[in-house]
This record gives structure tokens, C-alpha cells and sequence, in this order.
């Protein structure tokens, strides 16, 4: 990031080609923005340790939700060739906080579809009991190790520091874990056979006990508890 700024301010001070100049520009203007994003991020992390975050609950269509942030996310759904099955239309609204809810299901979806291999599946569902309730976003991650579970929320942190967009700060699931747990919610995650489970839990019970309701996942019953997420 230094030095695209050095480089950028070599061609300003150079005048010599306008459209060198305004290319630097632009990626003053795009480092400056990402800088932005990556300070207000570490900026609410650090509110959320302090417990200074107030959260409102309340009824949230979670089906609309995931609606909007699939649409806004078709176009790298198309780039990469990706199969999303999306199996949350129609179901009853869960109580959270809309704006966390917004930023996790963002992040959590975004995560999934950006490093889904090409030609790779997606799949998020929702289940619930009446009481508590339980999203789910599976994707395909056959370069994950379960040592990664570890570490993947840790601010930063890439499992391929080759492959780096520089939109993407790192800082997405680190955030969204704290959100849900300083808002009453779970997220934890699963790795098996290659998939991808991001888990997040909220409803009575379930943040305190890290436990969704149980349901059946192509035939076999599963409860809501994760393995090798700590």
C-alpha cells in the first residue's frame, strides 16, 4: 500500500503524462477509501471490546435480507460460474439487531462467494424451532485445513496471501464475529469434507449455549454444535 501511494505521487509531481496522473489519482482516491473502510472497522472493534455498542432487537426478515445481498453480489456469482442455492426464501422473521444481521449475512456471504472455487456451490438455509434459529452458509473450501478454523476470524488473516482484492480488508469475519457475540448471537464455524459451514446461531439459549435447534440436513439429523471452531 506504501508504495502504490510512493508511485502514485512519482507521476503526479512528473506531469509529464495526463492520463499517468489521473490513473495515480485514482488509486489515491481507491487506497484512501480502503484505508477509510479498514480504520472504522478496527474502530468498532475496539468499541465492541469496550462494551460502548448499544443493539436494538427486534423482527427481521431474514429471507429479504439475504435476498438483497445475493443480488448485490450477482455479478461476482457470474465472474466465478457459481452455483448458489439460497434456502432461505419464505421463512419467519428472526430477532437480532437489523443492522448487525445486515453486516454479518453481508460478510458471511460475500466471504463464501469470493472464495469458492470457479464453478463451485454456495448454499445458505435457514432453520429455526420458534424459539431459537440457525443460518447457515456452506461453501466449497477443499484448501482449508481445520487448523485454519483457529485463526479464521483473526483480523488479517488469508489462507492465500497470493491471492489478495484489494477491496478486501481482512477484517470482515473478525468483525462479524464480535458483532454477534456482543449482540447476543453465535458464529462459529465447520469444516467437512472439503464445505465450508459458517453457523450463525440467535434465538432463546442459543448464544448462551453456542447450540442451534436441530434439524436435518439431507437426511441426517444435526444439532447446532461446532467442531474445531475455537
Amino acid at each position: 500500500m506504501r508504495h502504490r501511494i510512493t508511485v502514485s505521487e512519482v507521476a503526479l509531481r512528473g506531469g509529464k503524462d495526463a492520463a499517468g496522473s489521473v490513473r495515480a489519482l485514482e488509486v489515491i482516491r481507491d487506497v484512501a477509501a480502503r484505508m477509510g473502510r479498514s480504520v472504522s472497522t478496527l474502530l468498532r472493534l475496539a468499541r465492541l471490546e469496550t462494551g460502548t455498542e448499544t443493539f436494538d432487537r427486534e423482527g427481521v426478515d431474514l429471507g429479504e435480507l439475504v435476498a438483497g445481498v445475493l443480488h448485490s453480489l450477482a455479478e461476482l456469482e457470474g465472474e466465478r460460474e457459481l452455483r448458489v442455492d439460497n434456502r432461505v426464501d419464505g421463512a419467519e422473521p428472526v430477532e437480532g439487531d437489523r443492522e448487525v444481521l445486515g453486516i454479518v449475512v453481508s460478510n458471511l456471504l460475500g466471504n463464501a462467494l469470493y472464495y469458492t472455487p470457479r464453478h463451485g456451490h454456495v448454499e445458505c438455509l435457514l432453520t429455526s424451532d420458534g424459539c431459537a434459529w440457525r443460518f447457515e452458509v456452506d461453501n466449497d473450501a477443499p484448501d482449508l485445513q481445520p487448523e485454519d478454523l483457529r485463526v479464521l476470524t483473526e483480523p488479517f488473516w488469508r489462507k492465500d496471501h497470493a491471492r489478495v482484492d484489494r477491496n478486501r480488508s481482512g477484517l470482515g469475519l473478525a468483525l462479524s464475529r464480535a458483532l454477534a457475540e456482543k449482540s447476543g448471537m453465535t458464529l462459529e464455524f465447520e469444516l467437512e469434507g472439503g464445505t465450508l459451514r459458517a453457523i450463525l446461531s440467535g434465538g432463546a439459549g442459543s448464544a448462551r449455549e453456542g447450540r442451534g435447534p436441530r434439524h436435518e440436513r439431507n437426511g441426517v439429523e444435526r444439532d447446532g454444535s461446532a467442531q474445531g471452531s475455537s
